[in-house]
């Protein structure tokens, strides 16, 4: 196959007709006797979308400013509020809660799941006599229907230390969940539910304290 430099895209000068295309160029292929151009996926090669109207398997990292959903991952909501922090000061027995539940409607809905991320701090200072944990529950339901618990766990509990034999800890720990979508929550809606507990046990002084830094909803 014979093939002949008419031009070039990224329009460098030529000092004597090359054997074969440079990267990205166009070319004469005299076996089709077709205007071609030099494609592919790899550097200065100029990507060329398959028979669907998809793009190549590429590396997207430095893409910016893309939109949600069409297949990719969309974020739904960033919560940094504080409506489900709880806080414990004191020398007595005591388990208290907090709660708060975000929404996406269905029409926010772009795949099959949601990847809910939360990011919090836990605090605690207590004595040999006392004992404290913390708690998260995540629960789901299409909006308006009864929950259905889907993740439950002394998440924040991060050791051993945190039972009877005094200490302190302070520290910020990531969860992160996928949620396979129920029939129910994709035509109507998802309500997704945070629980958190902070207990406080023992004779002891203690405090234990839970707070949001920052909760995504991912769709998938």
């Amino acid at each position: 196959m014979t093939r002949k430099i008419i031009g070039s895209l990224n329009i460098s000068p030529q000092s004597a007709e090359p054997s074969s295309p440079n990267e990205g160029d166009l070319f004469y292929d005299s076996d089709d006797s077709l205007l071609k151009i030099n494609d592919g996926s790899n550097f200065l090669k100029v990507v060329n979308l398959d028979s669907s109207d998809r793009l190549p398997a590429v590396d997207g990292s430095q893409l910016t400013n893309l939109p949600s959903g069409g297949g990719g991952t969309g974020i739904a909501e960033v919560y940094t509020g504080a409506d489900f922090d709880v806080r414990y000061s004191g020398t007595g027995t005591d388990s208290l809660a907090n709660t708060h539940t975000l929404q996406i409607t269905a029409g926010n809905l772009t795949g099959d799941y949601v990847k809910i991320e939360v990011t919090a701090h836990l605090d605690g200072v207590w004595g040999s006599s006392a004992t404290v944990t913390g708690d998260l529950q995540i629960q789901t339901a299409e909006i308006s229907g009864g929950f259905t618990t889907r993740f439950d766990d002394n998440y924040f509990k991060s050791d051993t230390t945190f039972s009877g034999l005094g200490g302190n800890q302070e520290f910020a720990n990531t969860i992160v969940y996928l949620h396979e979508l129920t029939a129910g929550e994709k035509a109507n809606g998802i309500d997704i539910k945070f629980n958190t507990t902070a207990v406080a046990a023992g004779t002891g002084g203690k405090v234990i304290g839970i707070t949001n830094i920052q909760t995504v909803l991912y769709t998938l």
